[in-house]
Protein backbone atom coordinates (compact mmCIF):
# COMPACT_ATOMS: atom_id res chain seq x y z
CA UNK A 1 0.00 0.00 0.00
CA UNK A 2 1.39 3.42 -0.98
CA UNK A 3 1.90 6.20 1.54
CA UNK A 4 -0.58 9.04 1.37
CA UNK A 5 0.77 12.53 0.65
CA UNK A 6 -0.76 15.86 1.54
CA UNK A 7 0.25 18.31 -1.20
CA UNK A 8 0.09 22.00 -0.29
CA UNK A 9 0.15 24.70 -2.98
CA UNK A 10 0.20 28.37 -2.06
CA UNK A 11 -1.64 30.54 -4.60
CA UNK A 12 -0.88 34.22 -4.89
CA UNK A 13 -2.15 36.16 -7.94
CA UNK A 14 -0.78 34.10 -10.86
CA UNK A 15 -3.91 32.05 -11.51
CA UNK A 16 -2.71 30.48 -14.76
CA UNK A 17 0.48 29.22 -13.11
CA UNK A 18 -1.50 27.82 -10.18
CA UNK A 19 -3.87 25.96 -12.49
CA UNK A 20 -0.96 24.44 -14.38
CA UNK A 21 0.69 23.43 -11.10
CA UNK A 22 -2.49 21.77 -9.83
CA UNK A 23 -3.00 20.03 -13.15
CA UNK A 24 0.51 18.55 -13.06
CA UNK A 25 -0.27 17.09 -9.63
CA UNK A 26 -3.59 15.62 -10.70
CA UNK A 27 -1.94 14.00 -13.73
CA UNK A 28 0.93 12.57 -11.70
CA UNK A 29 1.46 8.82 -11.79
CA UNK A 30 1.25 8.78 -7.99
CA UNK A 31 -2.41 9.09 -7.08
CA UNK A 32 -2.63 8.53 -3.31
CA UNK A 33 -2.74 12.15 -2.16
CA UNK A 34 -4.96 15.01 -1.14
CA UNK A 35 -4.24 18.49 -2.43
CA UNK A 36 -4.78 21.70 -0.51
CA UNK A 37 -4.68 25.00 -2.38
CA UNK A 38 -4.35 28.05 -0.12
CA UNK A 39 -5.55 31.29 -1.72
CA UNK A 40 -3.28 33.66 0.17
CA UNK A 41 -5.07 37.00 0.39
CA UNK A 42 -6.17 36.81 -3.23
CA UNK A 43 -9.54 37.96 -4.63
CA UNK A 44 -12.55 35.68 -4.29
CA UNK A 45 -12.58 35.51 -8.08
CA UNK A 46 -9.36 33.48 -7.98
CA UNK A 47 -10.97 30.86 -5.79
CA UNK A 48 -13.98 30.70 -8.08
CA UNK A 49 -11.74 30.19 -11.10
CA UNK A 50 -10.24 27.11 -9.44
CA UNK A 51 -13.57 25.47 -8.65
CA UNK A 52 -13.52 23.28 -11.76
CA UNK A 53 -10.28 21.66 -10.57
CA UNK A 54 -11.80 21.26 -7.10
CA UNK A 55 -14.34 18.87 -8.61
CA UNK A 56 -11.63 16.26 -8.13
CA UNK A 57 -12.38 14.86 -4.64
CA UNK A 58 -8.69 15.03 -3.73
CA UNK A 59 -8.63 18.84 -4.07
CA UNK A 60 -9.71 21.35 -1.44
CA UNK A 61 -9.39 25.13 -1.61
CA UNK A 62 -8.83 27.26 1.48
CA UNK A 63 -9.27 31.03 1.42
CA UNK A 64 -7.12 33.27 3.61
CA UNK A 65 -8.53 36.79 3.72
CA UNK A 66 -5.08 38.31 4.18
CA UNK A 67 -1.70 37.62 2.64
CA UNK A 68 0.18 35.75 5.35
CA UNK A 69 3.31 35.28 3.29
CA UNK A 70 4.81 31.93 2.41
CA UNK A 71 5.21 30.89 6.05
CA UNK A 72 1.69 31.70 7.22
CA UNK A 73 0.02 30.49 4.05
CA UNK A 74 1.86 27.17 4.10
CA UNK A 75 1.05 26.71 7.79
CA UNK A 76 -2.64 26.98 6.94
CA UNK A 77 -2.25 24.40 4.19
CA UNK A 78 -0.17 21.99 6.25
CA UNK A 79 -2.67 22.10 9.12
CA UNK A 80 -5.48 21.37 6.66
CA UNK A 81 -3.56 18.52 5.01
CA UNK A 82 -2.77 16.88 8.35
CA UNK A 83 -6.44 16.81 9.29
CA UNK A 84 -6.43 13.60 7.25
CA UNK A 85 -5.01 11.03 9.67
CA UNK A 86 -3.89 8.84 6.75
CA UNK A 87 -1.44 11.44 5.43
CA UNK A 88 2.13 10.30 6.13
CA UNK A 89 4.00 12.96 4.15
CA UNK A 90 3.46 16.61 3.26
CA UNK A 91 4.75 17.98 -0.04
CA UNK A 92 4.92 21.78 -0.21
CA UNK A 93 5.06 23.24 -3.70
CA UNK A 94 5.33 26.72 -5.19
CA UNK A 95 2.44 27.58 -7.48
CA UNK A 96 4.83 28.48 -10.31
CA UNK A 97 6.09 24.89 -10.42
CA UNK A 98 5.20 21.86 -12.53
CA UNK A 99 5.78 18.26 -11.46
CA UNK A 100 7.32 15.56 -13.61
CA UNK A 101 4.80 12.67 -13.85
CA UNK A 102 7.02 10.37 -11.75
CA UNK A 103 8.23 12.96 -9.23
CA UNK A 104 6.02 11.98 -6.30
CA UNK A 105 6.68 8.24 -6.46
CA UNK A 106 10.44 8.86 -6.68
CA UNK A 107 10.37 11.22 -3.70
CA UNK A 108 8.44 8.73 -1.59
CA UNK A 109 10.95 6.06 -2.54
CA UNK A 110 13.84 8.26 -1.39
CA UNK A 111 12.04 8.97 1.88
CA UNK A 112 12.23 5.30 2.87
CA UNK A 113 15.89 5.63 3.88
CA UNK A 114 16.43 5.31 7.63
CA UNK A 115 15.85 8.52 9.60
CA UNK A 116 15.23 10.56 6.43
CA UNK A 117 12.40 13.00 7.11
CA UNK A 118 13.03 15.59 4.37
CA UNK A 119 13.65 15.01 0.67
CA UNK A 120 14.80 17.56 -1.89
CA UNK A 121 13.93 17.01 -5.57
CA UNK A 122 15.95 18.30 -8.50
CA UNK A 123 14.53 21.71 -9.42
CA UNK A 124 15.17 23.00 -12.93
CA UNK A 125 13.97 25.91 -15.03
CA UNK A 126 10.46 25.68 -16.41
CA UNK A 127 11.36 27.31 -19.72
CA UNK A 128 14.98 26.14 -19.64
CA UNK A 129 14.97 22.64 -18.11
CA UNK A 130 18.68 22.23 -18.85
CA UNK A 131 19.35 24.94 -16.24
CA UNK A 132 19.64 23.48 -12.74
CA UNK A 133 18.19 25.68 -10.00
CA UNK A 134 18.94 23.51 -6.99
CA UNK A 135 19.07 20.13 -5.34
CA UNK A 136 18.17 21.50 -1.93
CA UNK A 137 19.91 24.12 0.21
CA UNK A 138 23.38 24.26 1.74
CA UNK A 139 25.24 26.34 4.32
CA UNK A 140 28.76 27.61 3.74
CA UNK A 141 31.50 27.82 6.38
CA UNK A 142 30.07 31.09 7.62
CA UNK A 143 26.49 29.80 8.03
CA UNK A 144 25.23 31.59 4.91
CA UNK A 145 22.61 29.74 2.84
CA UNK A 146 23.10 28.96 -0.84
CA UNK A 147 21.24 26.94 -3.42
CA UNK A 148 22.88 23.52 -3.61
CA UNK A 149 23.78 22.53 -7.17
CA UNK A 150 26.54 19.99 -6.50
CA UNK A 151 25.72 16.67 -4.84
CA UNK A 152 29.23 16.57 -3.42
CA UNK A 153 28.24 19.45 -1.15
CA UNK A 154 26.48 18.71 2.14
CA UNK A 155 22.70 18.96 1.96
CA UNK A 156 21.14 21.01 4.74
CA UNK A 157 17.47 20.64 3.77
CA UNK A 158 15.08 20.98 0.82
CA UNK A 159 14.14 24.30 -0.72
CA UNK A 160 10.62 25.49 0.10
CA UNK A 161 9.94 25.71 -3.63
CA UNK A 162 9.42 21.93 -3.53
CA UNK A 163 9.99 19.85 -0.41
CA UNK A 164 8.77 16.53 0.97
CA UNK A 165 8.42 16.38 4.75
CA UNK A 166 7.53 13.40 6.92
CA UNK A 167 4.44 13.91 9.06
CA UNK A 168 6.03 12.91 12.35
CA UNK A 169 8.84 15.42 11.78
CA UNK A 170 6.37 18.27 11.28
CA UNK A 171 4.38 17.22 14.32
CA UNK A 172 7.56 17.02 16.39
CA UNK A 173 8.58 20.56 15.37
CA UNK A 174 5.10 21.83 16.17
CA UNK A 175 5.26 20.24 19.62
CA UNK A 176 8.58 22.02 20.28
CA UNK A 177 7.96 25.42 18.71
CA UNK A 178 4.19 25.74 18.30
CA UNK A 179 4.43 26.22 14.53
CA UNK A 180 5.73 24.64 11.32
CA UNK A 181 7.17 27.61 9.39
CA UNK A 182 8.03 30.69 11.44
CA UNK A 183 5.46 33.34 10.47
CA UNK A 184 7.69 36.16 11.74
CA UNK A 185 9.80 35.52 8.64
CA UNK A 186 6.80 36.10 6.32
CA UNK A 187 8.81 34.73 3.41
CA UNK A 188 12.38 33.74 2.47
CA UNK A 189 14.70 31.60 4.62
CA UNK A 190 11.70 30.18 6.50
CA UNK A 191 12.34 26.88 4.68
CA UNK A 192 15.93 26.81 5.93
CA UNK A 193 14.79 27.70 9.44
CA UNK A 194 12.37 24.77 9.45
CA UNK A 195 15.05 22.45 8.06
CA UNK A 196 17.57 23.64 10.64
CA UNK A 197 15.17 23.05 13.51
CA UNK A 198 14.49 19.59 12.11
CA UNK A 199 18.21 18.78 11.91
CA UNK A 200 18.65 19.91 15.52
CA UNK A 201 15.78 17.60 16.46
CA UNK A 202 17.69 14.66 14.96
CA UNK A 203 15.98 14.31 11.58
CA UNK A 204 17.97 13.80 8.37
CA UNK A 205 17.60 15.14 4.85
CA UNK A 206 18.22 13.44 1.52
CA UNK A 207 17.87 14.30 -2.15
CA UNK A 208 16.41 12.58 -5.19
CA UNK A 209 17.88 13.86 -8.45
CA UNK A 210 15.56 11.68 -10.52
CA UNK A 211 12.50 13.48 -9.11
CA UNK A 212 12.22 16.60 -11.25
CA UNK A 213 10.29 19.79 -10.54
CA UNK A 214 10.14 22.53 -13.16
CA UNK A 215 10.20 26.01 -11.60
CA UNK A 216 9.50 29.33 -13.30
CA UNK A 217 11.69 31.25 -10.85
CA UNK A 218 14.83 29.97 -12.53
CA UNK A 219 14.47 32.62 -15.21
CA UNK A 220 14.73 35.45 -12.65
CA UNK A 221 17.85 37.57 -12.25
CA UNK A 222 20.47 36.60 -9.69
CA UNK A 223 20.13 39.87 -7.78
CA UNK A 224 16.39 39.51 -7.26
CA UNK A 225 13.76 42.10 -6.42
CA UNK A 226 14.09 44.51 -3.52
CA UNK A 227 11.41 42.56 -1.66
CA UNK A 228 13.40 39.33 -1.99
CA UNK A 229 16.70 40.92 -1.02
CA UNK A 230 15.27 42.71 2.02
CA UNK A 231 13.46 39.69 3.48
CA UNK A 232 16.32 37.29 2.73
CA UNK A 233 18.92 39.29 4.65
CA UNK A 234 16.57 40.38 7.43
CA UNK A 235 15.53 36.80 8.10
CA UNK A 236 19.12 35.57 7.93
CA UNK A 237 19.91 37.15 11.30
CA UNK A 238 16.75 35.79 12.89
CA UNK A 239 17.51 32.30 11.61
CA UNK A 240 21.00 32.46 13.09
CA UNK A 241 19.69 33.78 16.42
CA UNK A 242 17.29 30.86 16.67
CA UNK A 243 19.54 28.03 15.56
CA UNK A 244 23.25 28.64 16.28
CA UNK A 245 24.92 28.22 19.63
CA UNK A 246 26.80 31.35 20.69
CA UNK A 247 30.15 29.55 20.89
CA UNK A 248 29.70 28.03 17.41
CA UNK A 249 28.95 31.43 15.93
CA UNK A 250 32.01 32.97 17.62
CA UNK A 251 34.28 30.14 16.41
CA UNK A 252 33.28 30.74 12.79
CA UNK A 253 32.98 34.52 12.97
CA UNK A 254 35.86 35.00 10.55
CA UNK A 255 34.12 33.03 7.80
CA UNK A 256 30.83 34.77 8.52
CA UNK A 257 32.40 38.21 8.26
CA UNK A 258 34.31 37.29 5.08
CA UNK A 259 31.15 35.98 3.41
CA UNK A 260 29.21 39.07 4.43
CA UNK A 261 31.99 41.27 3.06
CA UNK A 262 31.89 39.53 -0.34
CA UNK A 263 28.11 39.85 -0.50
CA UNK A 264 28.18 43.48 0.65
CA UNK A 265 30.69 44.39 -2.07
CA UNK A 266 28.48 42.73 -4.64
CA UNK A 267 25.38 44.64 -3.55
CA UNK A 268 27.31 47.91 -3.32
CA UNK A 269 27.24 47.97 -7.13
CA UNK A 270 23.61 46.85 -7.35
CA UNK A 271 20.31 48.69 -7.55
CA UNK A 272 19.37 46.64 -4.45
CA UNK A 273 22.01 48.34 -2.29
CA UNK A 274 19.43 50.04 -0.02
CA UNK A 275 17.27 46.89 0.30
CA UNK A 276 20.34 44.85 1.26
CA UNK A 277 21.45 47.18 4.06
CA UNK A 278 17.91 47.81 5.26
CA UNK A 279 17.41 44.05 5.57
CA UNK A 280 20.64 43.64 7.55
CA UNK A 281 19.81 46.50 9.91
CA UNK A 282 16.22 45.39 10.56
CA UNK A 283 17.43 41.83 11.01
CA UNK A 284 19.96 42.85 13.66
CA UNK A 285 17.31 44.93 15.44
CA UNK A 286 15.06 41.86 15.61
CA UNK A 287 17.65 39.47 17.08
CA UNK A 288 16.44 39.94 20.66
CA UNK A 289 12.90 38.89 19.74
CA UNK A 290 14.16 36.00 17.61
CA UNK A 291 16.14 34.65 20.56
CA UNK A 292 12.92 34.30 22.54
CA UNK A 293 11.90 31.68 19.95
CA UNK A 294 15.00 29.54 20.52
CA UNK A 295 13.81 26.09 21.55
CA UNK A 296 14.94 22.50 21.27
CA UNK A 297 18.43 21.03 21.45
CA UNK A 298 21.59 22.68 20.09
CA UNK A 299 23.98 19.73 20.36
CA UNK A 300 23.92 18.62 16.71
CA UNK A 301 27.42 18.42 15.19
CA UNK A 302 27.68 21.23 12.62
CA UNK A 303 29.85 18.97 10.41
CA UNK A 304 26.72 16.97 9.61
CA UNK A 305 25.01 19.83 7.79
CA UNK A 306 27.49 22.71 7.27
CA UNK A 307 29.57 22.67 4.09
CA UNK A 308 33.36 22.84 4.16
CA UNK A 309 33.40 25.35 1.30
CA UNK A 310 33.57 29.13 1.48
CA UNK A 311 31.54 29.79 -1.67
CA UNK A 312 29.85 27.25 -3.97
CA UNK A 313 31.55 26.76 -7.35
CA UNK A 314 28.65 28.24 -9.30
CA UNK A 315 28.87 31.49 -7.30
CA UNK A 316 32.62 31.77 -7.92
CA UNK A 317 32.18 31.13 -11.65
CA UNK A 318 29.39 33.72 -11.85
CA UNK A 319 31.55 36.34 -10.13
CA UNK A 320 34.47 35.64 -12.46
CA UNK A 321 32.21 36.21 -15.45
CA UNK A 322 31.11 39.52 -13.91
Amino acid sequence: MTSKIGIVILHYNNISATRWCIWSCLKNEYTNFNLVVVCNGTPEEDRESLQDLALDPRVSIVQSLENKGYAGGMNIGISKALEDSLVEYVFVLNNDSVLHPQALSLLIGAAQEKNVAMVAPRIVGLEYPHCLESIGLQLNKGWFPFLRKDRNEILMCPSGAAALYRRDMLERLYSIDGYYFDEDFFCYNEDLDLGWRARRAGFLASDCVLATVYHEWSGATSVGSGFVVYHSFRNLWWMWAKNIKKEDFINTLGWTFLTLLVIAVRYSFSVRFVDFWKGLIHGIKGIKKAKTRRKGEFSTDRKLFVSSVFLPKYVVKKDKKG
